[in-house]
């Protein structure tokens, strides 16, 4: 049997097996992928000197690498065993016009303050003192999220700002859209005949699998987001572009001084900045309900 042969075999291999058995073999291609992205990750570590405090190029290049073997091969490769048209389940179609994707864009920023005001609220969270521990993992691990990524950031040229802008923004749209909106999306589907209830729980597991529980509610309100614009246009590519945007702007933010303080690209809201956005809570929703609607409207045309 030849390699083509044999990977024609495995094509949809795991097609008509029951839900369990495809949920299995997508975690078990993650845990492959994770397992493969260690060794290069210590790689990367020991060229870079074997620091505890890697540079930014080193953290660049270990999140490039773990953006494609946990996210992009695994759903790769639980597509191409889960189904006899992999890219049928992953919903890749054509690219999405450029009225299309002005929309996209238009509502991802109009569901900014919701996502701002969802992220003020989940950092005030507090776990009861018996989970005093559980709550300070998760601030250290929220920390060190933050440290990694004020370390990619510390420089500001162009060359930085264009890798980050690529890790960030390009490389983890696509992988992680390609995990959670396409494999797993497609996998669960048949199974979760409604569509809300299907787009809530893949934005749980989007939202969880991060492991930073301050910025939980925030993170599942943009995988919903994510999952709706699938739902909409049928098209993986629309979520891609949504993500990538979301991202590039957090990107750009960081990588400017002088736009760190502002609203739409801060971190966190200031205290006289909540109220403006709640005022601003409302019209923005309604906006955002107009874009989805003619979002669904031009992938009907």
């Amino acid at each position: 049997m030849t390699e083509r042969d044999y990977n024609l075999h495995l094509k949809g291999l795991l097609a008509e097996r029951s839900l369990l058995i495809r949920l299995a073999a997508l975690i078990t291609v993650v845990l492959a992928g994770t397992c493969l992205s260690i060794p290069l990750v210590l790689c990367i570590s020991q060229l870079a000197g074997g620091d505890a405090e890697l540079p930014a190029w080193a953290i660049q290049a270990t999140q490039f690498v773990s953006a494609l073997c946990m996210f992009l091969f695994p759903a790769l490769g639980a597509a191409w065993l889960c189904s006899r048209r992999p890219a049928q389940l992953l919903r890749l179609g054509g690219w999405p016009g450029l009225r299309t994707l002005a929309l996209i864009a238009v509502a991802t920023l109009t569901l900014c303050p919701l996502i701002s005001l969802a992220g003020h609220f989940n950092q005030q969270m507090q776990l009861p003192s018996a989970l005093a521990p559980l709550e300070e993992m998760m601030r250290r691990m929220e920390d060190q999220a933050a440290d990694l990524l004020d370390a990619m950031f510390l420089r500001k040229d162009l060359p930085t700002f264009l890798i980050n802008l690529t890790v960030i923004a390009i490389v983890a749209a696509i992988a992680e859209e390609s995990l959670f909106r396409g494999a797993l999306t497609g996998i669960l589907e048949k199974h979760v005949r409604n569509p809300h209830v299907l787009v809530w729980i893949v934005a749980f597991v989007f939202s969880f699998i991060h492991f930073q529980f301050y910025g939980f509610l925030p993170r599942l309100f943009l995988g919903a987001y994510l999952g709706y614009l699938l739902l909409r246009t049928g098209n993986l590519w629309a979520p891609v572009f949504a993500h990538f945007f979301n991202n590039a702007l957090a990107v750009v933010g960081m990588s400017f001084s002088s736009l760190q303080d502002q609203i739409l690209f801060a971190d966190e809201l200031k205290p006289d900045e909540v109220q403006w956005m709640a005022i601003a809570l409302i019209p923005s929703l309604m906006l955002f309900y107009f874009c989805m609607k003619e979002v669904k409207q031009l992938t009907i045309r």
